[in-house]
Order: structure tokens, then C-alpha cells, then sequence
């Protein structure tokens, strides 16, 4: 295996030496890359692959010239054998292409984006039209020069379709138009089925971990990759800005208004800074006036039991992690089912949550545990999806502290309207993803 790997520290090499053709366009990529597991996989039925594993992306290699695999095309009943080129088989200009191609797929979040639209078309969802949707919006970002001539683009794509592709769209809308226009068209689905595509993306279903955490990986890669990148003084992607956008979630509620109006203003920490003027001397533009943090001391019980989706319970814990990075403080998660799970810290620097149980509902007992480990808090966040009893309401207004409710599911709210709760509903939406992807 060490003397075929050669063809990967040579691309490597290329997109990495100062003097290369290539290597100012493609250093920021290459960066990237030194942030992933590489694996080397002469058994991958395609030259490249890539897929998440909880807290890390992983590369993976065929350094083969030519993979052999069974070809789809079926004549007179029999299955031809046929060869594609393996990663060693491309051109060096080639090679670097199909990193940059992978490392795109790592950026636009592809293997969760397949997840939700198989949520979205079900039994009718057609993984490798996807993958071929996916590969049309993110090859339109890559040097036509730098792939080989049979990758997917809209024009190939109109070609061997017979229709007219456009250019620009998203992956879910490519997806779109081909899965309409297969779904009654045997010649087309026969075409689209044959059609070369660098990677089947069968690799994706191997991605373990929670979106959110995967979101945040990705934005730490890129940033570190731009970081690297200006320092060796390569050229930053265009779309750098645009794809910080995309992997940033923003909180749905106003947390400073809320924690204001329920807590008041506790500040602490003054610091320095000539953003503000002087209190004393305004006119003294020299001196410098005072910012203060403000800190929230708050219990957050989150509901973990069998009704509440990941995806929910991640949404919510999402809006705790803005109160974090908003404030100083640091608040208590207790995660409970029927039973309450130690508490645990939360601060703007925590990096993942892991989920504790997913059993039935009864959230009471998270106050009980809140109440024997001594916690001191001046309010209660519960995030739940509403599947609760009158019962767990009751026990919460007895703490005669104020209640925000994240209620992450379309549930009837009528339960939660008491004069001193304060009721926040939040929808769990489609994520939205930029228009060049």
C-alpha cells in the first residue's frame, strides 16, 4: 500500500508546494484535508469518499488505477464487468479536482442534507439521483480543467437527460427536476442510472453523530483552513463568507429581552473599551468607558424521553448554547426521561452534548435532583415537545420561580398558558441552505 499512496502525497504535494500550477487555488483545500482522517481502502468501489464520525470527517482513498465493479447495464440478461478509473488512474490535475470535490461535500453538508430529503420524499426518495444533484451544484464551483470530462455538470447533465439543466441551483432543487422527470421514464432513469459520477455516496449512510455537531465541525475546519491559508498566502474561496452563513444557526427567540424581563440585570466582569464613551467625562472621546457582562443563573431541564427527536432536542439545546455565548454564564442541564441525569455545565465553549436516555415522560423528578445537588437559579428553561401532564406544570409553578418553555413540536399550547409562565414555542423548520449549493 505505501507505493500506491503515492498518487494522494503527490496531489497532496501539488496543492500544498509554492511554485505548483495549482497550488494557490488549491492550499485552502489541502488544509482542510490536514483536519480529516485519511484512510487508504482498496476495497472502496469508488476513487474517493468521504463521511462523519461523531466528531471528525473522514477521508477515504482508493489508490487503485482501475476499480473494477459490476455495471448496472444490463444486456440480454447478463451483468457486464466493467472498470472505473480508481484514484491513482486520474491525471495529477484530476486528483486535486477530486479533493476539492470532496472536501465541497464536507462544506454543503451532503450526507445530512440526503437524510432530511429521504425524510421529506420517503419510499420515493432515489439516493443516487441525489448524489448526481449534489455533485451538479458543487462541480460548478471547480475548474472544468481539474475534473474529468464526463463529471457531472448541467450541460452533461442535459445531454444524456435530453432536457434543459440550469445552472445555479441548489442540490435539493437538481434533485427536484430529475426525480420528476425519471419518475415516469424508463429511458431516462436507464440514462441517469448509467450516468459517471466520481463517488456513488453510498459512503454518507456510514456518517454517525448529531447535524448540529456536524455544522460545527465544519465551520471550525473552514476557519481554521482560511486562517492556514492566508499565512502560507493562497488564495481563500469567494464563497468563504456565504458558507459561515450557511453553518451558523441562529437563535430563534430574543434571549437578552427574555432574560431581562423575567431576571433583570445582573452584571458583572467590567471591561474597558473605547466603544463606549466615558460615564463620567462623555465628551472625552481619549478615555475609555466600560462594558459589562451579564451573567443569568439558570437551571435548563431538558426533556430526553422516547417522543423527543434528536433533532428536537438538539434544536433546543441550540437556543441554550446563544444564551451561553451571549452572557457569562454558565447554567445546569439535567436531563431527565422518568428519571433525572446528574447535572452537567454548560458554557459557550462546550462542544457537544450527549444525550443521556430516551425513555417515557415524567419531568418532575429533574427538579427533585436540582433540589438535593443544592443548585441556586433564578429561573427555568424546559425543553420539551409539549408531551407532558398537568401534573409536571403543577410542580414546576410550585418552585415560584419564572418557567420559559421551548416547546419543539406543533402542540396545542393551551396547557402552558398560565399567568406567571412565560410560553416560547419554536417550530423545528427545514434548514435553509445557500443558493449556490
Amino acid at each position: 500500500m505505501s507505493t500506491s499512496i503515492r498518487c494522494f502525497e503527490e496531489a497532496i504535494s501539488a496543492m500544498t508546494v509554492q511554485g505548483s500550477p495549482v497550488s494557490s487555488q488549491y492550499v485552502f483545500y489541502m488544509h482542510m484535508i490536514s483536519q480529516c482522517r485519511v484512510v487508504f481502502d482498496e476495497k472502496l468501489p469508488v476513487p474517493a469518499a468521504i463521511h462523519f464520525d461523531y466528531d471528525h470527517y473522514v477521508l477515504t482513498i482508493n489508490p487503485l488505477e482501475k476499480i473494477l465493479k459490476e455495471s448496472s447495464e444490463i444486456t440480454e440478461g447478463d451483468v457486464k464487468q466493467s472498470s472505473i478509473p480508481g484514484f491513482g488512474g486520474f491525471s495529477l490535475l484530476h486528483r486535486v479536482g477530486v479533493l476539492k470535490h470532496e472536501m465541497l461535500h464536507i462544506v454543503f453538508k451532503h450526507p445530512f442534507r440526503s437524510k432530511q430529503l429521504q425524510k421529506r420524499y420517503g419510499n420515493e426518495y432515489k439516493h443516487k439521483i441525489f448524489g448526481i444533484a449534489a455533485d451538479c451544484a458543487l462541480n460548478q464551483q471547480i475548474n472544468r480543467k481539474h475534473l474529468p470530462e464526463k463529471a457531472v455538470y448541467p450541460d452533461t447533465l442535459s445531454i444524456v437527460m435530453k432536457m434543459e439543466i440550469p445552472v445555479g441551483l441548489t442540490a435539493e432543487e437538481y434533485y427536484e427536476i430529475l426525480h420528476k422527470a425519471c419518475k415516469n421514464d424508463k429511458d431516462k432513469q436507464k440514462a441517469l442510472s448509467n450516468f459517471f459520477s466520481l463517488d456513488n455516496h453510498n459512503s454518507w449512510d456510514k456518517s454517525k453523530g448529531d447535524e448540529i455537531i456536524a455544522s460545527g465541525m465544519v465551520k471550525r475546519i473552514i476557519s481554521k483552513a482560511f486562517e492556514a491559508t492566508q499565512k502560507s498566502r493562497g488564495d481563500t474561496p469567494s464563497t468563504y463568507s456565504s458558507w459561515l452563513e450557511m453553518l451558523t444557526r441562529k437563535a430563534q427567540v430574543d434571549w437578552k429581552k427574555m432574560l431581562r424581563h423575567i431576571i433583570g440585570n445582573k452584571r458583572v466582569n467590567a471591561k474597558p473599551t473605547f466603544f463606549r464613551p466615558n460615564r463620567r467625562n462623555p465628551e472625552a472621546s481619549y478615555l475609555k468607558g466600560k462594558i459589562k457582562d451579564r451573567i443569568y443563573d439558570l437551571l435548563v431541564v431538558a426533556d430526553v424521553s422516547g417522543s423527543v427527536s434528536n433533532e428536537e432536542l438538539m434544536y433546543g439545546l441550540n437556543e441554550i448554547h446563544q444564551i451561553c455565548k451571549m452572557t457569562s454564564s454558565t447554567v445546569k442541564l439535567i436531563q431527565v426521561d422518568t428519571e433525572a441525569c446528574s447535572p452537567e455545565d454548560i458554557t459557550k465553549n462546550t462542544k457537544r452534548i450527549d444525550r443521556k436516555a430516551c425513555g417515557g415522560t415524567i419531568l418532575r423528578p429533574a427538579l427533585k435532583k436540582a433540589k438535593e445537588r443544592h443548585l441556586i437559579y433564578d429561573a427555568i428553561v424546559v425543553i420539551t415537545d409539549g408531551q407532558i401532564d398537568d401534573e409536571d406544570i403543577q410542580a414546576f409553578e410550585a418552585t415560584g420561580k419564572k418557567v420559559v418553555w421551548v416547546i419543539t413540536s406543533n402542540v396545542d399550547l393551551g396547557l402552558f398558558k398560565r399567568d406567571r409562565m412565560i410560553g416560547t414555542y419554536l417550530r423545528i423548520e427545514e434548514n435553509k441552505h445557500i443558493k449556490n449549493t
